[in-house]
């Protein structure tokens, strides 16, 4: 018996992309699927992607045209009409590279990991795919408000959600999973759409345990400290800014910080405010810029007592936050989004408006000052992210591509002594 082949689409490479296309690929490969992968070829350069280099898996990349018209919605474009493009530009390039990969390679199946690239244009035009496809969604917020999540309404939500609908029910779309779990709560007993919706605990791979000493003494930070972390890609949107204002408030002088991550112009710039030379001065801010390999990244949340998600106008979840809790380290969160639903659900921090840096130094003394209350939250994460494991998410996406491929199975099968009339081209080719 052949071994299932499926069409994994990533076009592009920034943020967890790639990281996300190796685990999966890894993932599906260790239960007997074949993986071929389309993306751009400028992507296939990434750092993120270097794996591929080893691995005997194909790479189908589209002409030199689709790169030219690629967009990318990783920002999530302002505006209406920007979003609206966005979507048109991706939705196409998303159908050229099913059609490059159809052209060269056979497979049973697209797995489509960040729909949010053209989800509103496919509820509005169908299916951009041929073949039958899962699909992974991370970014929709009509249903913040019905669900409790704290932020600002979108615009025009009666519609986007009436596009999430006829993107969860596209005709070969056999399943959309999300990792927003308000989303999944607010929809799965929906009539129409619940049956498709699956929930996938956001997977991610947990930093390697190290002893914080050790960590500590290799970084250059007192033994004695209490350390917050700010981790990531780092924008003005991981509210180090507000930390910094409130750490200056702070009459104990045992706290340090360290900043660790690729740094883009703007937060580059706000480590040299007076907040930030102070604190470096003082010996008490530690950098450590660009992409952290695993040893690193071991380390720096080896040597943390606290991670810092005071994110500002960031309203998805975080991978930081699953690493944080599965390491049993307390958070001191945003109130808005994703984030401070997971964190007051779980009591695995504790929340703050970020713009207000007395409140940030309030959260910041009560977790210095209590390391029972700095364990008992740090519990109440691992119990609540045990499971956002890469294993436990490969079951997640390996079982929607099994039901996927018995729906192909079941759609292909001829019906006795009934005129079915002309097939389908979708249900045929899939």
């Amino acid at each position: 018996m052949k071994p299932h082949r499926v069409l994994i689409i990533e076009p592009f490479a920034s943020g967890h992309r790639g990281v996300w296309l190796r685990r999966i690929s890894s993932q599906l490969f260790a239960r007997g699927w074949r993986v071929l992968i389309a993306t751009l070829e400028e992507s296939t350069r990434h750092p993120s992607m270097s794996w591929l280099a080893q691995s005997s898996i194909a790479v189908v990349t589209p002409s030199p045209a689709a790169n030219a018209t690629a967009v990318g919605t990783a920002g999530a474009p302002a505006g209406i009409w920007p979003l609206a493009r966005a979507e048109w530009a991706n939705f196409h390039l998303l159908r050229s590279l099913e059609g490059a990969a159809r052209a060269r390679h056979e497979f049973d199946l697209v797995l489509l990991p960040y729909g949010d690239y053209a989800l509103h244009a496919v509820g509005l035009l169908g299916s951009p795919f041929v073949s039958k496809w899962v699909s992974i969604v991370m970014r929709p917020t009509f249903h913040h408000r019905e669900a409790g999540v704290l932020a600002p309404p979108p615009r025009l939500a009666r519609l986007r959600r009436s596009l999430f609908r006829a993107y969860v029910q596209t005709g070969t779309q056999a399943r959309c999973l999300t990792i927003d779990q308000p989303l999944y709560e607010t929809l799965r007993h929906d009539r129409v759409v619940g049956a498709r919706l699956a929930y996938l605990p956001d997977p991610v791979d947990a930093p390697l345990p190290v002893d914080g000493a050790r960590a500590r003494a290799r970084l250059g930070i007192p033994a004695a400290a209490t350390v917050v972390l700010i981790y990531g890609t780092l924008t003005l949107l991981k509210g180090a800014q507000h930390l910094l204002a409130a750490l200056q408030q702070l009459a104990c002088h045992d706290v340090h910080l360290i900043v660790a991550g690729a740094q883009d112009a703007d937060f580059r710039g706000m480590l040299h405010s007076a907040p930030a030379q102070a604190l470096r001065l003082a010996g008490r801010l530690h950098e450590f810029s660009g992409w952290l390999d695993e040893l690193n990244e071991a380390l720096v949340f080896g040597a943390a007592d606290i991670v810092w998600l005071g994110y500002s106008g960031h309203h998805q979840s975080s991978g930081v936050q699953v690493q944080a809790g599965r390491l049993g380290l307390p958070t001191i969160s945003c109130d808005a989004g994703l984030i401070g639903w997971q964190t007051r659900r779980h009591a695995s921090g504790l929340t703050v408006r970020v713009s207000d840096s007395a409140a940030v130094a309030g959260a910041v003394t009560a977790l210095v000052d209590s390391a029972p209350l700095r364990s008992a939250l740090g519990r109440n994460g691992q119990r609540a992210f045990a499971d956002y494991t890469w294993e436990a998410g490969g079951d997640v996406i390996g079982q929607a591509l099994e039901e996927a491929l018995a729906s192909v199975a079941h759609a292909a099968k001829p019906v006795a002594a009934r005129a079915l009339g002309k097939p389908r081209v979708a249900e045929i080719e899939s």
